[in-house]
């Protein structure tokens, strides 16, 4: 939204600055800047959760201390926590870890309808935004050069339970007491564990199993059919095949726990899947663990014993010991290693990075170049004053962008800029190639090569038609801006406050020129309001609507004989060239009406590049030429500090470009204002109003050090 009065706007942002002309104060939102990593690693749906992600590269260390905001996605939107880079105390590597208690969310895929963006993933998505605070010590500037490697992630998490547990006879309900094996479990039982979330990743697993009572063999009955102590083995379903047995006896000692893990390898045994989890059946193919048991606790033989002590008598049979299982969950540990320097290595992880741009964000695949962790923002620090380049935040560079709808390229594209005369900084030295233009194209921005723009603007400085040949690649589907139209970009590195600020952007653009018909010398001074031409005098048929949004320009009263002989006496002197002083400041006064004074200093240089301007009188072959504005007919003007506008400089450049020696540097610059205080003791005669001569000493000293104000 727009503050200013009259709707005005600055193409490079908007900034507060203080007395020194430093930037404090950013009036815009804060950009939301940062990275996004989406991987199938990042499903967690239940347990406490712990998360750690771990950089690889170059420029690292910038990254201690800085905090970000992450965002992960859940089924009703975004689980958010805050973190700040550490350095890991196993290996000192930074990192952001971070924490899910068991009584949060689940971590699921992204949905577009659900989270919004346009990433292009079907994992769970992890966004890191970088937090930006009020000090004028931006984090991005310290980050925006790191450059990554590879990430390492590791989730470790425990008690989860929402598996799909089943037993020889059937489905299991852990939800309540189970027998893993069966009421009467028998030699060859098995107890099957899927979970997709924890087989889609390469995992240790331990198991957290409490049994209904600890297995004593003094304390039960144990006339087993196999004769040997009952234990059990796991296998892996893969590919359709259960693998050989590994040993692990999850079954219940005197005291003893289950402490051997599994050791899932380095492949999951499924492809990601994020679906709910089902228990075993025949079509299954992979994505299990089943534990079988071998021997048994005579199940099988206990009505026989019992039959025979009701018969012969004797010891009466121990109880039956019940293998049952009270609680259980499942503790695992997976990481997965994210590679951003081999495109093959990314290309086959289950993995996928992003920018978060402002606008948007987009992928930053491995590739030709080198992968920054934070998306490659237009320079940030250097800007040009009139003492040179100088590393000033808010003074930097900035970047303005233009959505153009129902364009379809390849097309020319015509916009009409209307400029704010004045605005811009007028000591600043307009850097050459100063603006540059860019169109978005498979979420890259493309400059546009010279012949393909006519800028009629002289680099924002003028209104004017800017004309684009938009080329065939400029796609409408972008995500690092809204999708839907044609993105353009105009960008400046340095010398933000070079440019005159914004009034209006059209399209369809075009500019005509008043041919005159009356003889009234005075017509052509007359500016057009806008909104007085209505119509075109010969309709075409092309063209629908026709529109003047803004007043005519650039016109001019018919020439005085006055004015025509002073004109000519002085061509017939100068010829059109500019070779001594008095040529140079002719051309530019006839040139240039709304100039008062030119001065031409030759073989004097300007350098800017020292904290004080110098001007170099012993320079061969430069011309400086220094001009103060006619404060006559201007608004908003210092009379004492009359600067030219840095268009007008501009053109002034061009129009003695043509008409020096090719050997000539030429230096167009505002003066330097010193101001002066001028403290003494005035006397008057008796009966002199003290007030109105104190005044009129004062407005007769200040005309006589600045002729210029009172023209």
């Amino acid at each position: 939204e727009l503050t200013t009065e009259d709707g005005r706007w600055h193409p490079f942002g908007n900034r507060t600055v203080d007395g020194t002309d430093n930037t404090w104060q950013i009036d815009l939102p804060r950009a939301e800047i940062g990275f996004a990593l989406a991987s199938n690693y990042l499903y967690l749906t239940q347990g406490e959760r712990v998360a750690e992600l771990k950089f690889a590269g170059s420029g690292l260390a910038a990254l201690s201390g800085k905090t970000f905001k992450l965002f992960l996605t859940t089924e009703e939107g975004w689980y958010e926590t805050t973190v700040t880079v550490d350095q890991s105390p196993v290996d000192n590597r930074y990192r952001l870890q971070w924490t899910i208690d068991g009584d949060q969310p689940a971590i699921v895929p992204y949905d577009a309808a659900v989270h919004g963006g346009t990433f292009a993933t079907p994992y769970p998505l992890l966004k890191a935004q970088l937090v930006q605070t009020d000090s004028p010590d931006y984090a991005y500037q310290a980050l925006k050069n790191i450059t990554l490697q590879s990430f390492d992630l590791t989730v470790v998490v425990t008690g989860k339970r929402n598996m799909a547990l089943s037993s020889s006879t059937g489905p299991l309900d852990a939800s309540k007491p189970f027998h893993p094996f069966g009421a009467a479990p028998e030699d060859g039982a098995v107890f099957t564990l899927g979970d997709k979330e924890i087989f889609q990743k390469s995992a240790t697993i331990s198991l957290n199993i409490s049994w209904k009572a600890e297995l004593d063999y003094s304390d039960f009955y144990h006339a087993h059919s196999s004769g040997r102590h009952p234990k059990t083995k796991y296998r892996e379903l893969r590919k359709g095949a259960w693998a050989l047995d590994n040993d692990l006896n999850i079954l219940p000692g005197a005291g003893e726990a289950v402490e051997t893990p599994i050791i899932l390898g380095t492949d999951a045994l499924i492809a990601p899947d994020f679906s709910d989890n089902s228990p075993f059946t025949s079509a299954d193919t992979a994505g299990f663990l089943r534990f079988r048991l071998y021997g048994d606790w005579g199940h099988s033989n206990y009505p026989r014993s019992l039959a025979y002590y009701a018969k012969q008598g004797g010891s009466l049979p121990k109880l039956l010991y019940d293998p049952q299982i009270l609680d259980f969950s499942v503790n695992y540990t997976a990481s997965q290693h994210i590679s951003l320097n081999n495109a093959a290595a990314y290309a086959s992880e289950h993995a996928r990075f992003f920018h978060l741009h402002p606008f948007g964000e987009a992928e930053r695949a491995p590739g030709s170049g080198t992968v920054r962790l934070l998306p490659e923002l237009v320079p940030q620090s250097v800007i040009s004053t009139p003492e040179g380049p100088v590393n000033n935040v808010g003074k930097d560079g900035g970047e303005w962008y233009i959505g153009v709808e129902d364009l379809a390229p390849p097309q020319e594209l015509s916009l009409f800029i209307q400029l704010a005369p004045g605005t811009a900084d007028p000591l600043l030295a307009k850097p050459e190639a100063h603006v540059k233009w860019w169109y978005l194209s498979q979420n890259n921005w493309v400059p546009f090569e010279n012949n393909d723009l006519a800028d009629g603007t002289r680099q924002l400085l003028q209104s004017g038609l800017i004309r684009f040949s938009v080329p065939r690649g400029a796609n409408t589907d972008n995500t690092l801006m809204p999708a839907g139209k044609t993105w353009l970009r105009a960008t400046v590195e340095t010398a933000v406050d070079a440019v005159n600020q914004i009034v209006g952007v059209h399209a369809q653009g075009t500019i005509a020129t008043q041919v005159m018909e009356s003889t009234d010398p005075a017509l052509g001074a007359v500016a057009l309001p806008a909104g007085t031409i209505t119509k075109l005098r010969q309709p075409i048929g092309n063209i629908k609507k026709f529109e003047q949004p803004y007043a005519t320009f650039g016109s001019s009263a018919r020439e005085e004989a006055e004015a025509f002989y002073t004109r000519i006496s002085e061509r017939l002197r100068h010829k059109q060239r500019a070779i001594t002083q008095w040529d140079y400041e002719r051309i530019l006064l006839q040139a240039f009406p709304q100039i008062h004074k030119i001065k031409c200093l030759n073989h004097l240089r300007f350098e800017p590049a020292t904290p004080t301007p110098i001007y170099r009188e012993l320079a061969p072959g430069h011309v400086t030429i220094i001009g103060v504005s006619d404060v006559r007919n201007q608004n908003g003007v210092d009379p004492l500090r009359p600067y030219l506008s840095l268009a007008d400089l501009e053109s002034m450049e061009d129009t003695l470009r043509g008409l020096t020696s090719c050997f000539v540097r030429l230096h167009l610059r505002n003066p330097i204002f010193e101001p002066v205080l001028a403290s003494f003791k005035v006397r008057l005669f008796p009966g002199y109003d003290e007030t109105f001569y104190e005044q009129l000493l004062n407005e007769e000293i200040i005309r006589f050090m600045s002729p210029w104000a009172f023209p």
